[in-house]
């Protein structure tokens, strides 16, 4: 990427301390269970946990955003939007600090592409500069047997009295096979349920939600970005 000669030294610089796009991620720590290491080039890094958690880690340019993080529900309309635009769900998105960094955080849920049944979660922090962006990615996807937490939530609100039947008035749809039937599946759109509740974490720890959601909190809690980030400067717009 072009922009690392502006970033950490000249093109002519070259000297093996100068930092490359990949010493960069490296140099970034944050606390994660036992992980290995599974992809390692120029721009992108991941590890992916014993817990089947992928930490993937990127340096991109300059966001194209139209807003920055002063105006949150600016970042709000255009992250849902995206998401909706996927078919998938955005269930979270705040603002916070991390290594005295102003960050964007969010969760999301897509389909799998393997399996339509399986629900992929997707976790990201943001860190804008206006030289870069660092982006994180937490994700867990779904695996065995799928909707266990949707069911099991949806018994314990029935006996609670507190679920509440959602009506449907879309017509009754015929299926010639099951290739079909997950055809189908894959192009509905997801929605945040009930069974997204964090509340519902506790009973369901292992779950990829639970976990994706418990890990962004603590790649958010104890980031250490690469000492030279620390002079960049937040992403504004005018």
């Amino acid at each position: 990427m072009g922009f690392f000669k502006n970033l950490f030294g000249g093109q002519g610089d070259k000297s093996p301390r100068e930092p490359t796009p990949n010493g960069v991620l490296k140099a970034i720590k944050f606390a994660k269970p036992e992980s290995k290491l599974v992809l390692d080039d120029a721009q992108a890094i991941c590890y992916i946990s014993q817990e089947n958690v992928a930490y993937m880690l990127r340096l991109n340019e300059t966001p194209d955003w139209d807003f920055d993080l002063r105006t949150l529900y600016s970042a709000y309309h255009f992250y849902n939007n995206q998401c909706s635009g996927a078919k998938g769900a955005m269930m979270f998105l705040d603002v916070a600090k991390a290594d005295d960094a102003e960050v964007l955080r969010g969760i999301f849920k897509y389909r799998s592409a393997k399996n339509p049944l399986a629900i992929m979660y997707v976790g990201i922090i943001w860190v804008p500069f206006m030289e870069c962006c660092l982006q994180i990615n937490i994700e867990a996807v779904e695996q065995g047997t799928t909707g266990v937490r949707e069911a099991l939530v949806s018994d314990l609100m029935m006996a609670k009295g507190t679920f509440e039947m959602e009506e449907s008035f879309e017509p009754a749809v015929k299926v010639e096979s099951v290739e079909e039937m997950f055809k189908l599946i894959g192009e509905k759109p997801l929605k945040v349920i009930p069974s997204d509740d964090d509340q519902w974490d506790e009973k369901f720890p292992n779950h990829p939600l639970s976990l994706v959601r418990k890990h962004l909190r603590t790649v958010t809690q104890t980031l250490q970005l690469e000492p030279s980030m620390h002079a960049l400067t937040p992403f504004r717009i005018a």
